[in-house]
């Protein structure tokens, strides 16, 4: 009776429904330890394993554990207790579980023992009935820790129980196997389903039914006329989309228009054809938007509606807002381009490649004789755009060429583009168009809109290059000239001006071209036999540009004369000079944190990314940690070159804004039994170790943040707040299995790391809240400032002021006046401010010999002193510029606050220096600037 329920509820499953009843028996029947379902997205799995399960089982029988949603080991084993106990977390309960329960043993213990609900009653696990756990989305298991299922999969044995764990995923097993061995579970495959389940399926989305026509009678829809409309659906769609569900959101969506032309009396139901003609290009318009909804049928087709009455600017326009709001161009940089070259795969012909993107197509003649293939019409007799055919499969090869043909840059080989095309197709911006069993090569679709990859296309910033021919043609070129003309004139200048400089070739130049002027026109004029091209709508600029833009560009980056002076390098921390850079970023040790030099401060600009790949440093390579057991050197030395790897790949993700956590796990996890051994086991390892991470996170530091007022960008601020709030839980599950001597140093020191990280991003994010107030109202702040009363400051301040009475202070609050003077005059920036803070506390609040005491007695009268200006600006009448002092203000008390713990911590490590001078602690991670100084020794 359930079978037949069943199959009729799941069409298409009947052999697989079949075989889970027959393994799973009656309840008290013995079953097997571990069942592996998988098969492709929206296949059944998940839907015919629950349906079992309530129909031949109790509820408490049966945990069912989505990875996605426990997405740690601890909320896994508590949701799983819960179910079994069919308890349920309320407000009477104060929403806690049955039992905390941290790891696996506690897991395995809970259920050899039973739980304990009340006094009265104790629940037993697999003891007289069979109980199952049932893990959907299973492939998250992997991340969770390279022991846990190899567990799970020995559940049964290791807890004398009999329980059933079933793993469901879309990935196959073998990524499942583990490096220790694993039980082998009973694999069972959901494969896809076939055009007649898929009919069935979306058939029964429909009843027979009668519908009201305009001025005659009603119409019945029967099986038969429904079976059409899905057929339909079927041979239109699945080309583009295997997804069950999205076929049924498209049946359900266009079912309305398709019966539409019966409503109003204009077709019968016999005329199938008919019906089919008139809905075509509402099918033609919903393929385009495939995986794309992010609202209802009915809101989606509201909005289809309204866009369709807006005329094409006012749509771009509405477009172009909503994605900037939504936020859909949060690709990484290669990826747009990847997805720019599959969407051009997708809708050019492969006959055109050579022409459209090969580097030398210059040279190519058109092929004369013959005729050309005739282009497909619409019903007015124009022709049909490519992108109203709809998108067309394409191998991966071609992708990756046309990629490697549009893209400015060389790839470094450390590039993965096959993760970027599985992130694609995650994202369902690519759709894959043959089965995944096929190796001989992949074919995907671009799934995306021309309005979506132009929107994409115009959020990438063009090349050098390409910005010194955007800035030749502006500024040379205003209103009509000869094509050829125009091209010479480019070459002359760079044979002039840039001689090193290779040129565009002329197809890419006329593209640039037609960028700057997007109006421009091309036309060919002239008698037969003489005619030319000619650009309409642009002429010489009188007079012409003389100057090369990239001189030009070279002269505002040359830096003053105090921006290059260095200083000696021996001031620098012992492990600044360990972390040796290979590729230099160019960076003085003036610029280096707490050290400004003392001249106008240097104002970088960094690209949107802030570093490139081409910037980021090399670590010098580490030598070989000296080990208590001699024999063990050989192992030491292969240490040695996996960690500096894994620094080296931490430090290239973190300063590409990248995750972090799937390296740190895979270092962990894979590193050999051997090494491992003298990780925990050997003191003078653990040591080095600790040293290794000092290199690594202060070339971090030293590289993100050059100065505490260096411009860095949003998103990076973002990542590296989220960086440092995960970071822990990354070591803490990656180190699982480690000791625990080892498992401390690593912790203590990430710990002072992400202290000092988070610090200098509040710091960073004060200093350009500040620089941008400065540079749009320093004139009112002069004005506001020129209104206060300095007597009222001094009085205040007079009865602890260091500098020997209030002469001293006078002098340095009157540099403020100048220095908001030089500001509007010649936009100095917060650079300037930050050099008279460093005198200010160097030479006045703290000196050399000052005791810790003494320096936070200091911070507490620059902190008074910060008051009283601020009481006196607030007392200004009309003062409009009060909210920019207090940024002002609130970043240079953050910077004394900091150079003040700079100067502890150096005086710590002085201490711990001369009472152990063998080990040398990095000043950036000195372990006074977040811990005690002994927590580290």
């Amino acid at each position: 009776m359930v079978l037949q329920e069943l199959e009729a509820q799941f069409p298409g499953r009947s052999k697989q429904i079949a075989t889970l009843l027959q393994l799973m028996g009656e309840p008290s029947d013995a079953v097997l330890p571990s069942i592996f379902i998988y098969g492709h997205p929206s296949s059944g799995k998940t839907s015919v394993v629950r349906a079992i399960l309530e129909k031949t089982l109790a509820r408490s029988m049966w945990a069912f554990i989505n990875c996605i949603e426990c997405h740690t080991p601890r909320m896994l084993f508590e949701h799983t207790i819960n179910q079994w106990c069919d308890w349920t977390p309320s407000y009477e309960n104060k929403y806690t579980g049955v039992r905390r329960i941290d790891n696996i043993h506690q897991f395995v213990k809970a259920i050899q023992e039973g739980v304990a609900l009340d006094d009265e009653r104790t629940v037993q696990f697999g003891d007289s009935e069979t109980r199952y756990l049932v893990l959907d989305r299973a492939e998250r298991l992997r991340d969770m820790g390279s022991t846990l299922i190899y567990s799970l999969l020995r559940l049964a044995e290791m807890t004398g129980r009999n329980i059933c764990v079933i793993m469901i995923s879309t990935v196959v097993f073998d990524k499942f196997r583990v490096r220790g061995g694993a039980y082998e579970p009973l694999v069972m495959r959901f494969s896809e389903y076939t055009k007649q389940d898929t009919v069935e399926i979306l058939r029964k989305g429909y009843t027979t039914r009668l519908i009201q026509v305009e001025g005659g009678d009603p119409v019945e829809l029967n099986d038969e006329f429904v079976d059409g409309f899905s057929e339909i659906i079927y041979n239109i769609f699945n080309h583009n989309c295997k997804d069950i569900n999205e076929l049924r959101y498209l049946a359900a969506l266009l079912f309305p228009i398709y019966i539409k032309p019966l409503k109003d009396g204009d077709s019968k139901v016999s005329e199938r054809s008919r019906l089919y003609q008139l809905a075509l290009p509402f099918f033609a318009k919903a393929t385009d938007k495939l995986y794309l909804r992010e609202v209802s049928s009915a809101e989606w087709a509201k909005e289809t509606k309204r866009l369709d009455e807006l005329d094409d600017a006012e749509a771009e326009d509405l477009f172009r807002k909503q994605s900037r709001d939504k936020g859909y161009f949060a690709l990484p940089y290669y990826t747009k381009f990847l997805l720019i070259a599959a969407f051009l795969a997708s809708y050019n012909p492969p006959r055109y490649d050579v022409r459209y993107f090969a580097k030398a197509g210059e040279a190519r003649k058109r092929k004369k004789g013959g005729g050309t293939r005739k282009a497909k019409v619409d019903n007015l007799g124009g022709k049909m755009r490519p992108q109203l055919l709809g998108p067309k499969s394409f191998p991966v090869e071609r992708m990756l060429a046309i990629f490697y043909s549009i893209i400015d840059d060389t790839l470094e080989d450390s590039i993965d583009i096959q993760t970027q095309i599985t992130s694609l197709t995650t994202l369902r911006l690519l759709v894959r168009s043959n089965n995944l069993e096929r190796l001989d090569g992949s074919r995907f679709k671009c799934n995306v809109s021309f309005q979506f990859i132009k929107a994409v296309a115009s959020s990438l910033s063009p090349s050098e290059h390409s910005g010194l021919t955007y800035q030749y043609d502006s500024d040379n070129y205003d209103t009509g000239i000869q094509r050829s003309r125009v091209y010479e004139d480019y070459i002359e200048y760079l044979r002039v001006n840039e001689p090193d400089q290779q040129p565009l070739n002329a197809a890419g130049f006329g593209k640039l071209v037609k960028t700057v002027f997007p109006g421009i026109r091309t036309r060919r004029l002239g008698t037969r036999g003489q005619s030319r091209y000619n650009y309409c709508g642009i002429a010489y600029k009188q007079p012409r540009s003389s100057s090369p833009p990239q001189q030009q560009r070279r002269q505002s980056k040359s830096p003053s004369p105090s921006t290059t002076m260095m200083e000696d390098d021996t001031n620098m921390p012992m492990i600044q000079q360990q972390a040796v850079i290979v590729n230099n970023t160019g960076l003085s040790p003036s610029q280096h944190i707490g050290f400004p030099s003392n001249g106008h401060s240097e104002q970088h600009q960094l690209p949107q990314s802030d570093i490139q790949e081409r910037d980021i440093p090399t670590l010098q390579l580490f030598t070989a940690p000296s080990t208590t057991d001699p024999s063990r050197k050989p192992e030491a030395e292969q240490l040695a070159s996996l960690y500096h790897n894994h620094c080296q790949e931490i430090l290239k993700l973190m300063l590409l804004n990248q995750d972090i956590s799937d390296c740190i796990q895979r270092f962990y996890s894979t590193i050999p039994e051997p090494i491992r051994q003298i990780m925990n086991g050997d003191s003078k390892v653990m040591e080095t170790i600790w040293r290794w991470d000092c290199v690594l996170y202060d070339t971090i530091i030293h590289v993100l943040f050059p100065s505490i007022h260096a411009p860095i960008s949003k998103a990076t601020h973002e990542y590296l707040k989220s960086c440092s709030s995960n970071v822990s839980s990354y070591y803490t599950m990656a180190l699982t299995g480690y000791s625990e001597s080892l498992t401390s140093k690593k912790m203590a020191v990430m710990y002072i790391f992400i202290s000092k990280l988070d610090r200098l991003v509040i710091s960073n994010q004060l200093a350009q809240a500040a620089d941008h107030d400065l540079t749009t109202q320093a004139k009112d702040m002069l004005v506001d400032w020129e209104k206060i009363s300095i007597d009222n400051i001094l009085d205040g301040a007079q009865w602890m002021s260091p500098w020997g009475g209030d002469q001293g202070l006078g002098q340095q609050l009157n540099k403020v006046k100048l220095l908001l003077q030089r500001q509007c005059q010649d936009q100095i920036g917060i650079g300037a401010w930050v050099n008279w803070v460093y005198d200010i506390v160097h030479q006045h609040l703290i000196t050399p010999h000052d005791t810790i005491s003494w320096v936070k007695e200091a911070i507490q009268r620059w902190t008074l002193y910060s008051s009283l200006i601020l009481r006196e600006l607030a007392l200004v009448e009309d003062a409009t510029t009060l909210d920019a002092f207090r940024k002002l203000w609130m970043f240079i008390n953050d910077y004394v606050i900091y150079l003040g713990e700079e100067s502890i911590a150096s005086r710590n490590m002085a201490a711990m220096n001369s009472a152990k001078t063998e080990m040398q602690l990095p000043r950036t991670f000195s372990s006074s600037d977040s811990y005690p100084s002994s927590s580290l020794s």
